[in-house]
């Protein structure tokens, strides 16, 4: 009388990956970015006001190499255009979440989304 195994290889590989999936997992449990409110802008170094992504909004920076236009659009910002060689600021395309960048190396433009604290408190039950 011949005895069957209880598991298989295929059913050690799927308990391997259920395994692997969920220690891979943990490392994002209770890392959430902040919600995007803003655009902060560095112009040489130099940081401009922040603009609120919540209003759309086009506005031209002066570099060493020119001026770089961005725009803001329903909590999107990208580069429209650029006096750089390359344009790679300007393929970079939309950028929405919270710690996003562009920059353009050669004319010394730097764009950021900011985001406030979601993990905030809203309240305190005694």
């Amino acid at each position: 009388m011949r005895v069957s195994r209880l598991f298989g290889i295929g059913d050690l590989f799927l308990v391997v990956l259920v395994v692997l999936a969920f220690v891979f997992s943990l490392r994002f449990i209770g890392q959430t970015r902040p919600f995007p409110t803003s655009v902060l802008v560095l112009s040489s170094g130099k940081e401009n006001p922040p603009l609120a992504l919540s209003k759309d909004n086009i506005l031209d920076i002066t570099g060493p190499l020119g001026n770089t236009r961005i725009e803001i659009v329903s909590g999107s910002v990208h580069v429209v255009d650029s006096p750089c060689p390359q344009k790679l600021c300007v393929k970079a395309g939309w950028i929405r979440n919270s710690g996003e960048w562009i920059v353009c190396v050669p004319n010394r433009i730097y764009v950021q989304i900011r985001g406030a604290d979601i993990r905030r408190l809203d309240g305190v039950t005694q």
